[in-house]
């Protein structure tokens, strides 16, 4: 079911809202990953030595939004409703050795079906939409967990889950100034009461999936290291129940916008196999100033002459190491530079430039794209590296998976 794509050589919520997947001292001492160190720098090879090298990714236009294969499901605990589009290639979600969460950006729930237009509400591939203008087809999550899903190397079958999860409103747009609040808010979502949360919290419902699907035995109560909740408040916090239990260990957490910036968190709490990011984690105060408490001003993007200043949280080391975080941030995306310096502050390696670097890095990037291959918040059209199946060549280098 894979697409295979023309590479040279062998070898993952973005969208800040609607339909897609995009829509943002000290700590334990790190346990093994079990994955191969060259993959780890990002500089794993194919099968003949050299580096995976990037498809044509301005001209492969008939990969876009073709998958419909994943699978659609609710599940409602205690008054709450959590939403999927998951796919396995294994017999049975059980018998998957690995676990690929995708977390959507702000106000974006998983579906299977989008409007080519993206306008109205699909319920049926090639059937009209609601308001007449589009097409269904298959949509961004299918896409993604369907390509990721579809892996059947030994010891690598992935159960693949885009999830849903209390997303409303961006961090930045909540916080603001309050350093301590961007921590706060993503721990909370993160692993919050699940009833104080109109669509849960991401360890909820992930719980509630894998029970659902039956495959809470093979990604639930691993033996690992508690949470490092170094980073939140005081340090005195614990994970709940559900966040401790899932096997983190073999989960592979990625996420667009919000998503991106809440797996950066996870993976700072919890050792994971990996952590990616698209589009995200662009976390940073608003002001360099204050006045009576409040900003100086209202807004994402600040007046000229104004630096942002990286959410303090960034800059905790947490339990998964640099080399298991990689990052896809459009030079055209808004987010760019903050994001930049955040990943400076990581340990990220420098960006890897395509098409200037016609190779798959750790820090990737795509500039100068020609008209219409836009990509990222605040450009139009959108060339979505999550949604978009010309990038599934990233998505596999940066998980560690074969392709």
């Amino acid at each position: 079911m894979m697409r295979r794509f023309p590479l040279f050589l062998l070898v993952a919520v973005i969208g800040c809202n609607g339909d897609e997947p995009g829509g943002t001292d000290g700590g334990a001492e790190p346990v093994d990953s079990g994955v191969d160190s060259e993959v780890n720098r990002g500089v794993d090879s194919a099968v003949d030595g050299g580096p995976r090298r990037a498809i044509d990714w301005f001209t492969q236009t008939d990969v876009h939004l073709n998958h419909t294969g994943c699978t659609e499901i609710e599940v409602t605990n205690n008054g709450v409703t959590a939403k999927y589009v998951y796919y396995t290639a294994a017999a049975t979600p059980a018998e998957a050795d690995l676990l690929y969460v995708l977390l959507p950006g702000t106000n974006s729930t998983p579906k299977k079906f989008t409007c080519d237009d993206g306008e109205g509400d699909c319920a049926a591939e090639g059937v009209p939409c609601s308001d007449g203008s589009g097409t269904c087809v298959g949509s961004g999550y299918c896409n993604h967990v369907v390509e990721m899903g579809d892996n059947v190397a030994p010891g690598e079958r992935v159960l693949a889950v885009a999830i849903s999860y209390y997303n409303e409103r961006t961090v930045n747009g909540i916080c603001l100034c309050n350093d301590a609040c961007y921590a706060d808010t993503r721990f909370e979502r993160i692993q919050g009461d699940p009833e104080g949360l109109p669509a849960g919290d991401i360890a909820s419902s992930l719980d509630w999936f894998l029970r659902e699907v039956g495959a809470e035995d093979a990604f639930t109560g691993c033996a690992e290291a508690p949470c490092d909740t170094g980073l939140i408040g005081d340090g005195g916090q614990t994970c709940s129940e559900k966040m401790e239990d899932i096997c983190w260990g073999k989960t592979i957490v990625a996420g667009g916008s919000q998503g991106g910036g809440m797996a950066l968190m996870i993976g700072k709490l919890k050792r994971a196999r990996r952590v990616v990011q698209f589009n995200s984690t662009s976390d940073k105060r608003m002001s360099i100033r204050e006045r009576d408490g409040e900003c100086d001003y209202v807004g994402d993007v600040p007046p000229d002459g104004w630096t942002p200043e990286p959410a303090a949280w960034i800059s905790y080391p947490g339990q998964t190491p640099p080399q298991d975080v990689f990052a896809f941030v459009c030079e055209s995306d808004a987010n760019f530079e903050a994001a930049g310096l955040n990943f400076d502050i990581i340990g990220l390696p420098d960006w890897t430039e395509y098409p200037a670097d016609d190779v798959l890095g750790q820090r990737q990037t795509v500039t100068g794209p020609p008209t219409g291959f836009q990509c990222g918040h605040g450009a139009e059209p959108v060339l979505n590296p999550t949604a978009d199946l010309r990038f599934a060549n990233w998505w596999h280098f940066a998980a560690g998976l074969q392709e």
